[in-house]
C-alpha cells in the first residue's frame, strides 16, 4: 500500500511540472561527445529501440546509451569530465545538463578523469549496488562485475559511496571493494600497480594535459582536445586567437563534408567527418580571410554554450524555397545565431557571448532574413544537397548541389533551422545496416542506485513526413526564466531503471524547432496521461533497505520549477529595424534608430564616429575615418562605404540587400553597400559612372594600398622588428612576429596577382586585410599591444 500511495503521489507531481518544465526550460548547454572509438562501440539512442553503430562526434544527451563490445574502447567528453570506457563495459546517461553529469554502470569498467569542478555541480555514477559522488577533481574508475560486486578506485582526488545506507569517503589512493545488494559489505585496500587499462587512460591524461588550445579556449569548450593534433593557432588583426585547420579537401569550406540528425531537444544538429569536427561547428564563427577559412572560437567564457549548428539554411534552388534541395552556409564573426528551438532571451544571450554581446531589446527584433551575412558568398560557402538525402542523414561530402555566386545571392534565407521533418534515419544513421553489437539483456535491464533525480524519460521518436512552414523572422515572446533548480538529491539512494521505455507520443506535425511559439511545441500535452513519462518518478523497485517511504517523494524539491508568470507577450515586432548583426542599409529610411544598435561597427555610421571608443572587438578595419595605424582605408577617407569593413573575411560586395523593399537610393549616404551616390564601388554599375571608369577608379586604389604597404609600412615593421632583435632587453618574441611578418608578405604578392588577373574587390579585400596585419604588429612592436 505504501509504494502504490507513494506512486500515485509522484505521478501528480509528474503531470503538474511536465507541462511547464518542458515548455520553460532551456536546452543543455553542454552534451557528451564520443571523440575516440578502438574496435566495436554500439550507440542505443533515448527515442529509439534499437542499437546501432556509434558515429564520431555525435552529441549524446540524457537517455543515450553506449556499449563496447570485448576488447573495444571508447572516450568521450562532456564538459571538464572525460569518461572513458573499457571493453565490455556499458553506460547510459541520466542526467545531462549545466549543473549535473549523472552517470549509470550497469557492466564493465569505466575511468573519469574529472578536470574542473565548479561549486554546485555534481557528477555521479551510479551502479547496481552502490552510489559513487566524485567530490573533487581527480582520477576515478569504477568497475562492475554483476550485480553484487563494484570496485571504486581513487588515484587523484576524492570520492563518497553511499550503500546500503552506510556513507564512506575513498581517498586518493585507496580502493572501495562493495559486496552484496540488500546488505553490503565494502573494505578498503591500497591501489594496486598500474595495469594496462591504467596506463592506457594515463596517457591520455598526459596528453590533455599538454594541449596548447587550453589557452584560447576554456577548459569546458567539448571538442577543443582534437585542434592541436589538425591545425595551428594564429591571432589575427580584428578577430584575435583563430584556429586553421591543417589537410583539408579541395574546395572544403565549413560544414560541408558531415551529415544532419535529429537531437532532441535542438533538433538538426550537425555532426561533422573530420576527427576534429567537433568545437569549430558547435562554438563560435567562421570567417574566410587572406584565401583561407579559419575558425574564430571568440572571447573565452567560463562555459560556453553549446549549440546544434551555427548556419544560416536558405532554399534549395535559386530563387525557389520550394526547391528539391536545402542549402545552408556558415555564420560569419559578430553575426548573431537565432536558435530555432525554443528557448529565453536569457538563452540567446549566453549561445552568443563569446561572438557578440546583445540586450534583450535587440533579440526582439531580429529578423534573419534581413540581415547580410558575410559568407553567404564567400567561396564554397554554400552547401545544398536534395531533401531526401538530407532527412536520411547520409553524407554530404561528395553529393551536393552546386551552387553560382549569383545563385547564392538569390537563394531565399529560410532561417536558422531546416524546414524539413526528419525521419528515423536522421535519429539513428545507416538503421537498415546489419545489427550492431548489444549488451546482454540482463545487463541491459539491470537497475541502478542513484541520488540524483535522472532526467525525464526521452520522448519516444515519431516521424511526420510532410515538410514544415519556414521560419522567417524571430518571432518569440521575451521569456525571463527563473534561476535553475540545484538538481534534486536524494537523502537515501533509490533503484533506477536506465532502459525504462519512455511512453507513446502523438505528434503534432512539427517539430519543435520549427515554431515560433515556444510554448506551443515544447508542450507535451499528449503524453501527459502517460504519467510513467517522468522516470525518476518510478522507483518500482523497492529499495533493499526497506526505507520506501524516504525513497519516494525526492521530487517534492522540483515544484519551484513552474514558474507560472511566463506567459507569452504577444508576437515580436521583425519588421523593426532594430538588428544587431543588420548593416544599416536594410532600414534606410529610418536613421533615428541607429543609436540602438550596440552591435553596428562603427565603419557603417560614418557620420557618428563617436561611438568607436567602445567597440574593442571591432577589427581597426571596422574604423576608416580614423587616422591611426588600425584603418583599413588612410588612401580613401572620403569614400568609407567602399571599404565594406563589416566583411572582413573577404567579401566584396552585398548583394543580400537586393531583394529587399526599402528602397535603395533613398538616403545613400547611410548605405555602406553602395546603393546610392558611391557607384563607382558597386561590381552591379548602380550608379552614373561607367563600368570601365569604376574598374579603373577600384583598381587605382587597390594598386595605391598594395604600393604604400610593399614600400612604406612592411618596411617599418620590419624596421621595428629588427631593433627588438637587437635588443636584449626586448621581451617581444621575435620569431613569431618574423612568421606573421612573411605571412603578410606572401599574402601581398597573392593580392598582387589577384589585381593582375582582374579582380579588384577581391585584391582590394586581400591588401585591407595584410594593412589590418601589419598595423596590429606596429602596435604591438611600439608597445601598444
Amino acid at each position: 500500500m505504501t509504494v502504490r500511495y507513494n506512486r500515485a503521489v509522484l505521478l501528480a507531481l509528474a503531470l503538474l511540472t511536465l507541462g511547464s518544465v518542458a515548455a520553460m526550460a532551456d536546452p543543455p548547454s553542454i552534451v557528451a561527445r564520443l571523440n575516440l572509438v578502438e574496435g566495436a562501440v554500439s550507440f542505443h539512442p533515448g527515442s529509439l529501440d534499437e542499437w546501432a553503430p556509434a558515429v564520431l562526434n555525435y552529441p549524446l544527451t540524457a537517455g543515450d546509451h553506449l556499449w563496447t563490445e570485448e576488447g573495444s574502447r571508447a572516450e568521450l567528453h562532456a564538459g571538464s569530465a572525460v569518461i572513458r570506457m573499457d571493453g565490455g563495459t556499458e553506460i547510459s546517461f541520466l542526467n545531462l545538463d549545466d549543473q549535473a553529469v549523472q552517470v549509470g554502470v550497469t557492466q564493465g569498467r569505466v575511468n573519469v578523469r574529472l578536470w574542473q569542478l565548479d561549486p554546485g555541480d555534481n557528477v555521479e555514477l551510479d551502479t547496481p549496488n552502490a552510489v559513487v559522488t566524485l567530490q573533487e577533481p581527480g582520477s576515478y574508475t569504477v568497475t562492475v562485475q554483476d550485480e553484487q560486486t563494484t570496485m571504486v578506485a581513487v588515484r587523484g582526488g576524492q570520492a563518497e559511496v553511499s550503500a546500503s545506507g552506510n556513507d564512506f569517503t575513498v581517498p586518493a589512493g585507496q580502493v572501495a571493494n562493495l559486496s552484496g545488494s540488500g546488505s553490503i559489505a565494502y573494505y578498503l585496500t591500497p591501489l594496486e600497480p598500474p595495469s594496462p587499462w591504467d596506463a592506457w587512460y594515463g596517457s591520455r591524461d598526459s596528453r590533455e594535459q599538454r594541449l596548447a588550445s587550453f589557452q584560447y579556449v576554456p577548459r569546458g569548450m567539448i571538442g577543443a582536445e582534437d585542434l592541436d593534433d589538425n591545425g595551428s593557432w594564429l591571432v589575427l588583426a580584428g578577430y584575435g586567437p583563430c584556429w586553421v585547420p591543417h589537410r583539408v579537401a579541395p574546395g572544403w569550406a565549413p560544414y560541408k563534408f558531415g551529415r544532419w540528425a535529429w537531437v532532441a531537444p535542438w533538433g538538426w544538429t550537425w555532426v561533422d567527418d573530420a576527427p576534429w569536427g567537433f568545437a569549430p561547428f558547435h562554438y563560435g564563427r567562421w570567417a574566410f580571410v587572406t584565401g583561407r577559412w579559419v575558425w574564430v572560437p571568440g572571447t573565452m567564457v567560463a562555459r560556453p554554450v553549446y549549440a546544434p549548428a551555427l548556419v544560416v539554411f536558405v532554399g534549395g534552388g535559386p530563387g525557389d524555397p520550394n526547391a528539391s534541395g536545402i542549402g545552408w552556409f556558415p555564420l560569419g564573426p559578430r553575426e548573431v545565431y537565432v536558435p530555432p528551438y525554443a528557448v529565453s532571451t536569457t538563452y540567446v544571450q549566453r549561445v552568443n557571448v563569446t561572438t557578440v554581446n546583445i540586450t534583450v531589446e535587440n533579440i526582439e527584433r531580429i529578423n534573419v532574413t534581413q540581415v547580410t551575412y558575410v559568407n553567404r558568398t564567400a567561396p564554397y560557402a554554400v552547401t545544398a544537397v536534395p531533401r531526401q538525402m538530407f532527412t536520411a542523414g547520409r553524407p554530404t561530402g561528395g553529393n551536393t548541389i552546386s551552387f553560382t555566386t549569383e545563385q547564392a545571392r538569390r537563394a531565399p534565407i529560410i532561417g536558422m533551422g531546416a524546414t524539413v521533418s526528419p525521419q528515423r534515419e536522421s535519429v539513428i544513421f545507416n538503421s537498415q545496416a546489419a545489427p550492431a553489437p548489444r549488451p546482454p539483456a540482463q545487463v541491459v535491464g539491470r537497475p541502478v542506485f542513484g541520488r540524483l533525480v535522472p532526467a525525464p524519460a526521452p520522448v519516444p521518436f515519431s516521424p511526420h513526413p510532410a515538410p514544415l512552414a519556414p521560419v522567417t523572422v524571430y518571432q518569440r515572446p521575451p521569456q525571463v526564466l527563473a534561476p535553475q533548480a540545484p538538481p534534486v538529491r536524494q537523502s537515501a539512494p533509490v533503484v533506477i531503471n536506465p532502459m525504462r521505455p519512455g511512453q507513446p507520443f502523438q505528434p503534432q506535425g512539427q517539430p519543435p524547432a520549427m515554431r515560433p511559439q515556444p510554448p506551443q511545441p515544447m508542450q507535451p500535452q499528449p503524453p501527459q496521461p502517460q504519467p510513467p513519462a517522468m522516470r525518476p518518478q518510478q522507483p518500482q523497485p523497492v529499495q533493499p533497505q526497506g526505507q520506501p517511504q524516504g525513497m519516494m517523494r525526492p521530487p517534492q524539491p522540483m515544484q519551484p520549477q513552474q514558474p507560472q508568470p511566463v506567459q507569452p507577450q504577444g508576437m515580436m515586432r521583425p519588421p523593426q529595424p532594430m538588428q544587431p548583426q543588420q548593416p544599416p542599409t536594410m532600414r534606410p529610411q529610418q536613421p533615428q534608430a541607429q543609436p540602438m544598435q550596440p552591435q553596428q561597427p562603427p565603419a557603417m555610421r560614418p557620420q557618428q564616429p563617436q561611438p568607436q571608443p567602445v567597440q574593442p572587438q571591432q577589427p581597426p578595419a571596422m574604423r576608416p575615418q580614423q587616422p591611426q595605424p588600425q584603418p583599413v582605408q588612410p588612401q580613401q577617407p572620403q569614400q568609407p562605404p567602399a571599404m565594406r569593413p563589416q566583411q572582413p573575411q573577404g567579401q566584396g560586395d552585398r548583394p543580400e540587400g537586393q531583394p529587399q523593399p526599402q528602397g535603395p537610393g533613398e538616403r545613400p549616404q547611410v548605405q555602406p553597400q553602395g546603393q546610392g551616390e558611391r557607384p563607382q564601388v558597386q561590381p552591379q554599375g548602380q550608379g552614373s559612372q561607367s563600368e570601365k571608369d569604376k574598374d579603373n577608379q577600384g583598381r587605382g586604389r587597390a594598386q595605391s594600398l598594395l604600393n604604400d604597404l610593399k614600400n612604406h609600412t612592411l618596411p617599418d615593421v620590419q624596421r621595428k622588428l629588427d631593433a627588438a632583435r637587437n635588443n636584449p632587453n626586448s621581451r617581444v618574441d621575435v620569431n613569431a612576429f618574423a612568421r606573421q611578418l612573411d605571412a603578410a608578405r606572401s599574402a601581398l604578392n597573392d593580392a598582387q596577382s589577384t589585381l593582375s588577373k582582374g579582380n579588384v574587390d577581391a585584391a582590394l579585400q586581400q591588401a585591407q586585410a595584410v594593412q589590418r596585419q601589419l598595423a596590429d604588429l606596429d602596435r604591438q612592436l611600439s608597445g601598444g599591444g
